[in-house]
Formats: C-alpha cells, structure tokens, sequence
C-alpha cells in the first residue's frame, strides 16, 4: 500500500513539474513592467493570469485582497486562476505570498502546413 501511495505522489509531482515548464515556456512570466502591455488605457479589459503561491490559501488570499474573482484553482502548482487589471496585477504580485505570476494565454502545438 506504501508504495502505491509513493508512486501516485512522485506522478503527481512530475504533473506538476511538468505544467510549471509548460507554463514557463508557453505562458511566459509576468512582470510589473509587462503589465503595460495588458493597460489599454481606455476601458481597460482586465487579463487572465494564474498566480502561484507560497502555499494555496496564500495565492487565494492574495487574489482576494484586491478583490478579484478565482475563477480556478490549480491545487497541485499551488495556484489560482483570475482576471486582473494592471493595478490588480501589480498589487498581487508584490504580495509576499506570491511566488510567480504568468500570463494565462492559450498554448497550441502544430505542425507547419507550408510543407
């Protein structure tokens, strides 16, 4: 029973370390001077992004404190999805509890069609 146990952990572990490098390579990483990009300046549209923190409870509180919605929660990274404005943005990612930010974009794979 040990064992079964150990292995489903060390498949969960290499899951998640797996949609960390995906998330790193596909979703790119966030910083305060990138949330420029996503500031339209009229009518601002706020971004999606997933926040890793610390711990779970400390990525929800950090998404909480600027009062914007967790529309998901991504337990084995230790983080949540919600959609930010650039001040939102700024503030969570100056909370002590958060780890990374990244941009939540939509990652495809594909072979080149001109061949």
């Amino acid at each position: 029973m040990g064992s079964k146990i150990s292995t489903q952990r060390t498949l969960t572990q290499r899951l998640g370390g797996l949609l960390l490098t995906l998330l790193v390579l596909f979703g790119g990483s966030i910083g305060s001077a990138g949330a420029a990009a996503f500031d339209s300046g009229v009518g601002e549209v706020p971004s999606r992004f997933i926040i890793q923190g610390r711990d779970l409870p400390a990525a929800k509180a950090a998404v909480r404190e600027v009062g914007a919605e967790i529309t998901q929660e991504l337990k084995i990274i230790r983080a949540v999805v919600a959609s930010l404005s650039s001040a939102q943005l700024e503030l969570v990612e100056n909370d002590a509890g958060v780890h990374r930010v990244w941009a939540d974009v939509q990652a495809t794979v594909g072979v080149p069609t001109d061949r």
